[in-house]
Order: C-alpha cells, then sequence, then structure tokens
C-alpha cells in the first residue's frame, strides 16, 4: 500500500508519461517489424542470398524491443530493487544495443563492398559469422563496466551528479514522506566520479565513431553508385545512337554484347535490387539483310527500355536508403548525447535512441521490393486460411 503515493505521483509528471507513451510506440511497432523479417528471411531462405547481417539485427532489435524497453521503462519509474537484476540488465542493455550498433557498420561495409567490387567475393558465410561472434564479444567486455555504474541504493543517498539516466527533478518523483526507498539507479561510488566519467565519455566517443564510420561509408557508396548511374546513361545513349539496321556481318553475339550494359552487373549487385541478366534473346539464325527485331534497340520498347529504367532506378531506392539510414541514426543518437552531457534534461532524448531499434528492419529491408513482396506474401497466408476454414465450415 505504501507503494501507491509513489506510482501515483510519477505518472502526474509530464516528462515520464511522454517517455512511456513513445518507447512503448517503439516497442510495439519494432516488435512487429522485427518479427515479420524474422520470419521472411527464415522462410523464404532461398531468396535472399544476402541475409546474414539483416537477419542478426532483427533479431538482436527484437530482444531490445521485448526484454530491454520493458525493463528501461520500469528503471525509469524506479520499480528495479533488486541489485542482481540492475547489474546483469544494466550489461545486457549496454550490450545489445552496442552489438545492434555494430551489426550497421556490418552491413554499411558490406554495402560498400558489393558496390565497388561487385563480382568478388570477399566474404564467406563462415567468415560472416565470425565476424558477427567477434563483434558480439566486443560488446559484452565493453559493458561490463555498465554494472559498475548501476546498482540499487537508497533514495536518501542520491548523488547530485547522477546524469547518465536518472533525471534531476527527484523530489517532484518521491514524495518527501517516504523513507529511502532503494532503487536501481547511476551512481559514482564504485569507479569513482572519474572512472564513471571516463565510461561515460568512451560510450559517446564510441557512438560518434560509429556515426562517422556509417556516414564515410555511405558516402562512397553514393560517389560509386553515382558513377555507375552516369556510366549507365552514357551507354544507353551509346546504344540509342546505333544505326537502326545493323551491319550484315554482325551476327547476334555481337549484337548481344554490343547492347548489354557493362555496369549494369555492379548497380543491381547492391543489395535491395533484383538482379537481371542483361541479354538478348535470339531465335532462328538471322538473314543478313534483314534487321532482326528482337535486338532492334529502337524497336524492342516492351522489353530493353523497361530493363534500362529499372537499372536506373536502382540507385535512386540506393540513396534513399542510405540517407534514410544515415537521419535515423543521428536523430536517434545526438539527442542521447545531449542528455548524457546535461545540455537538456529531457527523458525522451536518453532513450530516443530506441527508435533505431524499431525502424532497423524497415529501413534495411522494407524498401527492398522483394522483401515487400515476400511481407505481404506471408500476411495474405493467414487470411486465405481463414477463409478456407471459413468455405469448409
Amino acid at each position: 500500500m505504501d507503494s501507491l503515493p509513489t506510482i501515483s505521483t510519477q505518472v502526474t509528471d509530464y516528462d515520464h508519461i511522454i517517455f512511456t507513451t513513445l518507447v512503448l510506440l517503439f516497442a510495439v511497432s519494432g516488435t512487429i517489424g522485427n518479427v515479420l523479417i524474422v520470419v521472411l528471411y527464415i522462410v523464404k531462405k532461398r531468396s535472399f542470398a544476402v541475409r546474414k547481417y539483416i537477419l542478426t539485427l532483427s533479431v538482436v532489435d527484437l530482444v531490445i524491443n521485448v526484454v530491454v524497453i520493458p525493463y528501461t521503462v520500469l528503471f525509469e519509474f524506479r520499480l528495479v530493487t533488486n541489485d542482481f537484476f540492475c547489474h546483469g540488465m544494466e550489461i545486457v542493455r549496454h550490450t545489445l544495443v552496442g552489438f545492434s550498433n555494430l551489426i550497421l557498420l556490418l552491413i554499411a561495409g558490406e554495402r560498400l563492398l558489393m558496390v565497388w567490387k561487385p563480382m568478388v567475393q570477399f566474404r564467406t558465410e563462415k567468415m560472416k559469422s565470425v565476424l558477427i561472434l567477434c563483434l558480439l564479444a566486443i560488446s559484452i567486455i565493453s559493458s561490463i563496466p555498465a554494472a559498475l555504474i548501476f546498482e540499487v541504493k537508497p533514495h536518501g543517498e542520491l548523488e547530485p551528479s547522477a546524469n547518465m539516466t536518472i533525471p534531476t527533478n527527484d523530489t517532484q518523483i518521491l514524495p518527501v514522506e517516504e523513507s529511502n526507498p532503494q532503487f536501481c539507479r547511476y551512481t559514482t561510488s564504485i569507479l569513482g566520479r572519474v572512472g564513471s566519467g571516463i565510461y561515460r565519455d568512451f560510450i559517446s566517443f564510441m557512438l560518434m565513431s560509429e556515426l562517422l564510420l556509417l556516414i564515410v561509408f555511405y558516402i562512397i557508396v553514393y560517389v560509386l553508385l553515382y558513377t555507375h548511374k552516369k556510366k549507365l546513361r552514357n551507354s544507353m545513349s551509346l546504344a540509342r545512337s546505333q544505326p537502326r539496321y545493323p551491319r550484315p556481318s554482325t551476327g547476334p553475339e555481337e549484337i548481344t554484347t554490343r547492347l548489354s550494359t557493362p555496369d549494369s552487373a555492379s548497380v543491381e549487385s547492391e543489395p535491395g535490387a533484383e538482379v537481371t541478366t542483361p541479354s538478348i534473346p535470339v531465335s532462328g539464325t538471322p538473314n543478313p539483310n534483314v534487321a532482326p527485331q528482337s535486338v532492334d534497340p529502337h524497336t524492342d520498347r516492351g522489353n530493353r527500355p523497361h530493363r534500362n529504367n529499372r537499372r536506373l532506378r536502382v540507385p535512386t531506392k540506393t540513396w534513399t536508403m542510405m540517407f534514410v539510414c544515415t537521419l535515423i541514426y543521428v536523430l536517434c543518437w545526438i539527442p542521447f548525447c545531449l542528455a548524457i552531457f546535461n545540455v537538456f534534461d529531457i527523458l525522451v532524448f536518453r532513450y530516443f535512441f530506441f527508435l533505431g531499434h524499431a525502424t532497423n528492419p524497415i529501413v534495411y529491408s522494407i524498401l527492398n521490393d522483394k522483401v515487400w513482396e515476400g511481407i505481404k506474401e506471408i500476411l495474405r497466408k493467414p487470411m486465405r486460411m481463414c477463409k478456407t476454414f471459413n468455405q469448409r465450415s
């Protein structure tokens, strides 16, 4: 009965109401999106050759939405009172969030390599698994100090320098008459002020470094895709400028080779694009005196221009995806850094990075036409089963 006034007083805090509403919205939307991506990539394994990093990211973000976000709500409402649970969950929280960010770097690096050297296999599936395990180990090791900057302590021992995840308006949340309630909170009593500050600065440095690397990777990809697109346009213009009827000495193989764009393979090897073979079917033996209609760039309106236009749309979709990725990362982590360095004392800013874990599957997969079609197919199956069951009954 004594805890009822505490909770009711907390709910009246508008900062906590906004925080709870947003993070729970992130959790629900992120859980649905990540579950769909995980199911799709497992069911349609053969349809997605490049899937290990995306699948790992979706699984990690799913755990964050299901486990870490609810724990964070309990933490901010000061309902975590077990010291062992406090230490353990802080390691889990820091590990999963850091691991998810490192997977984003792997995805960015993989896309850079696939655009830069599309015909070269840089990593095998085994090597990808080793990289993922190494990054997981790094995340766990770097998160161990998080258990030393959080502990269950009485309210009466509240430290004025606790800025990392505890709001400064503590007296507005808990009534004065309560006798030193204990809850999990930020502390400097274990590592000291210097050690706790160093670890906080280390986290901020890692976040800024990851953001810088993402921007550098995607700028390079921008440049490469723009170069590919420019070459593709030039080759298309050259193909249109060819004479309507080929020379008599030109065979079908030479026609196919000349009309195939040399950079189309590199453009369409980028993840998120459907790979097509730039070849033109030739049936029968052509008459040297008659122009073969199947290879005429001017009359093949239903086939060749469509493929060329689709290739030109690939860089545009990729640029959009990468721009959204970078923008979301900035929107997620810049407020966090401003909050932990006391630039703004807004609770939502400390946990706005959960937006990234809710939208990662949308950004990295939904913008892929093949993934979107697969998700719609998965959603249609229950409806078809219900319809079939109703018809039989």
